[in-house]
């Protein structure tokens, strides 16, 4: 369990987290940290509601289209042509929110309820039509990568999975880059991957119940990949990174016996200087939702609470907020 027996700045770093040294600056370590809570997020980790999960992009060649397609505004360049498809999609779009405000004076309440969420959607994509229909500003950081020739190969096997990872995460972060997008979720595996190591038949998930620990290993290189991936890109005086907030977290404390105390928690970069970075803190015991709140916090959102149940927490991390 990854609990250094120092706080602050200047812990120890646990043997299992040995690759994250490197961008320990960059870092904060949260531990301790208990949750409550029933469900299978197996599948993503985004959801519009309680019921609709949105579907996760595993496609490197289908985010490189989505981002870098027909439809991307290069910010740097010295001409802007406003994309006819786009225009034309925007005037349907049009019509249709208009029919929406019609239907929605001629139905019951729990129609009424979900038409809203589907005109809330539809207002998001509005503005996304408005957006690549306007002459960006210049970006210094934004340089789109080339075209992908093709998908990695589809699999279980480790070295397969960590590819498509670090093709995804170059990708996610020329998108931040350029403006393509300030809200993101990555997730590197379900919470009971089947992943599979060469020399070692067993999947992920039965690995973690069985496996001794080798503190010589390390365990979490591809989270520091994704870390290290943002410091690299250089954006005003400092890096992307120091303008951003990345919150990662762990499916249990000790994952042999599924345990949901001891949990441990990261945050990343310094959110344009609202967060100190570097530091380990001690939850002792206290739940996990406070990692995320802190977060919408730092973000600006002032809620005087958040979770559900015994979940809910009003107590942010002030000790990682500058």
């Amino acid at each position: 369990i990854m609990v250094p027996k120092k706080t602050g700045a200047g812990y120890e770093i646990p043997a299992q987290l040995a690759p994250v040294a490197r961008v320990r600056e960059h870092v904060n370590l949260i531990t301790n940290l208990t949750a409550s809570a029933t469900g299978d997020f197996r599948n993503t980790v985004s959801y519009e509601n309680a019921n609709s999960p949105n579907p996760p992009e595993i496609s490197p060649v289908e985010l490189y289209t989505r981002l870098y397609g027909a439809d991307f505004q290069d910010p740097n360049s010295p001409t802007f042509t406003p994309s006819a498809r786009v225009m034309a999609r925007r005037s349907v779009l049009s019509g249709v929110m208009g029919e929406i405000q019609s239907l929605q004076k001629s139905v019951g309440a729990s129609d009424r309820q979900r038409l809203d969420e589907y005109f809330t959607g539809l207002r998001h994509l509005e503005k996304q039509f408005d957006q690549q229909l306007t002459k960006p500003e210049p970006i210094a950081a934004c340089h789109a990568p080339p075209s992908l020739r093709g998908d990695p190969k589809m699999g279980v096997d480790v070295e397969m999975v960590q590819t498509r990872h670090r093709l995804l995460t170059d990708l996610m972060v020329m998108a931040v880059a350029c403006d393509q997008t300030r809200v993101f979720n990555m997730a590197y595996s379900n919470a009971q991957a089947n992943t599979v190591k060469e020399g070692y038949e067993k999947p992920h998930h039965t690995t973690t119940h069985e496996e001794p620990i080798d503190e010589k290993l390390g365990y979490q290189p591809n989270h520091a990949y994704f870390v290290e991936a943002f410091s690299k890109v250089k954006e005003g005086g400092g890096t992307l990174l120091d303008n951003m907030l990345i919150y990662a977290n762990t499916d249990h404390g000790d994952a042999r016996v599924h345990a949901l105390d001891q949990l441990v928690s990261f945050t990343a970069g310094r959110a344009g200087g609202r967060v100190k970075t570097g530091l380990h803190v001690n939850a002792n015991g206290s739940g996990v939702t406070r990692v995320g709140y802190t977060a919408l916090r730092v973000m600006g959102l002032e809620l005087p609470a958040w979770g559900v149940k015994s979940n809910r927490t009003s107590s942010p991390f002030n000790e990682i907020v500058a």
